[in-house]
């Protein structure tokens, strides 16, 4: 299956997202009215038009416009689903929550997310009539989960959970080598963040931390802290200790994404610039939103600066 015109054209669109001036211009914006005014100098202009200048409604129809591109002129939607089939499972969350607070079908479809492989209404309806396992064991057993547990802070943390086991099941199977470069790090990553949440007593409901199978990483190389900051020291080539937070992790480990993406998406062949593309857009509409709502809070500039995971 050829991706050369995919893979040339995701490679193009890749760098017609935001330059590095524009999150410049989005961090000293003096008002979250000011870094509206920036984003209608990028390629969210249209979306913001069309939201009436709300960001989150505008980052949402973005997203749904690109998607929808992608699938007219990726050959496998396979590829792009990696991406989209994590909305299914914070869906799931979102749904459970909605019920604890009582919302019926018509509230809660107003809240769920339009990005994911299933369609909302649809997603809901398998929910509510009990028939969520025929087209997903997966999502059926997240569900299941998510139903049981009490504590709704839980909630998107399992949601998430499952989605990396999607992830592991996808990964058995694929022999693509770029798509399991993706998939192995995107495991790593979670295995490495649930144990140092764990050994630093963040994940006191568990007696274990969180480990889903088919990373590169052992999960007996994760029994302790010391252990899991050598993994990450090795994982990043950067050395990490106990004094560092889980934001400057967090960067690191994207970083480390965003780079080995970065130099393989020359290989217009393959389905490398496709999974850069996804990535750097969604990296990028992370960094928007959160910068947009930082100015609205009125954080202070350098504040924002220290938090924002800045890899354009």
């Amino acid at each position: 299956m050829s991706y050369v015109y995919a893979g040339t054209r995701a490679y193009t669109e890749a760098h017609s997202l935001l330059s590095e001036t524009d999150f410049e211009r989005l961090i000293t914006a003096q008002s979250a009215r000011d870094a509206v005014s920036v984003l209608d100098d990028t390629f969210l202009a249209p979306h913001i038009t069309r939201s009436e200048g709300d960001v989150a409604g505008a980052l949402e129809d973005a997203l749904r416009t690109i998607k929808a591109r992608l699938q007219s002129y990726t050959p496998d939607t396979q590829i792009t689903n990696l991406f989209w089939h994590r909305y299914d499972f914070f869906n799931l969350s979102i749904i459970e929550k909605a019920k604890r607070l009582k919302d019926d079908h018509a509230e809660m479809l107003m809240r769920l997310s339009h990005l994911g492989t299933i369609d909302p209404e649809h997603l809901l309806t398998l929910i509510e009539h009990g028939k969520l396992h025929s087209i997903s064991p997966l999502l059926h057993d997240a569900q299941q989960e998510l139903v049981k547990t009490d504590s709704i802070s839980l909630l998107d943390n399992i949601a998430d959970r499952y989605y990396i086991e999607s992830c592991s099941k996808l990964l058995a199977v694929e022999t693509d080598t770029y798509v399991r470069f993706f998939l192995s790090h995107v495991i790593d990553q979670f295995n490495i963040q649930s144990s140092l949440r764990f050994h630093r007593g963040l994940h006191t409901v568990f007696s274990e931390a969180p480990f889903v199978r088919g990373g590169s990483i052992h999960a007996s190389e994760l029994q302790t802290l010391e252990g899991t900051l050598a993994v990450l020291s090795r994982f990043t080539n950067t050395v990490f200790t106990e004094s560092h937070s889980a934001t400057e992790i967090e960067k690191r480990l994207k970083q480390r994404m965003s780079n080995t993406l970065k130099r393989n998406a020359y290989d217009t062949f393959s389905k490398a610039p496709l999974l850069y593309f996804l990535h750097r857009l969604l990296t990028h509409i992370e960094i928007v939103r959160a910068i947009v709502r930082s100015k609205e809070a009125q954080i202070p500039e350098n504040d924002i600066r220290n938090f924002i995971h800045h890899l354009a």
